[in-house]
């Protein structure tokens, strides 16, 4: 007798331990849903952000290239702005150098060209 109550007892444990991780796994599983679609919803707010980003983008492209067209510079030249177009005789091209050497501070204790 004191078996069977022993055994029902921890069969009583048992059966409530797996209600309460019934319970448990069921509001689990609804915040598990409930974050996803509250992930769907900024996903989706910042694609149509991404969309209207890339039309302003579009946009201003092209305004800039409105706006650094020929037309416009010679337009504005004609209004005496101070814009030109180079003479191609008066182009100075200057060449670079990769890497730069470091001058020397103090003269050199040989001298190269010696007086004999």
């Amino acid at each position: 007798m004191r078996k069977r109550r022993k055994r029902n007892f921890y069969w009583f444990l048992f059966k409530s331990f797996l209600m309460v991780l019934l319970i448990s796994s069921i509001f689990l599983i609804l915040t598990q849903k409930s974050t996803f679609t509250n992930i769907e919803y900024r996903i989706s707010k910042l694609e149509k952000k991404k969309v209207e980003l890339l039309k302003e983008k579009k946009y201003l492209l092209m305004a800039k290239v409105s706006l650094a067209s020929i037309g416009n510079i010679k337009g504005a030249n004609a209004k005496g702005e101070g814009f030109y177009f180079p003479d191609r005789k008066k182009i100075i091209y200057v060449r670079t150098i990769d890497q730069p050497e470091p001058l020397p501070a103090s003269y050199p204790t040989e001298s190269k060209t010696s007086i004999k």
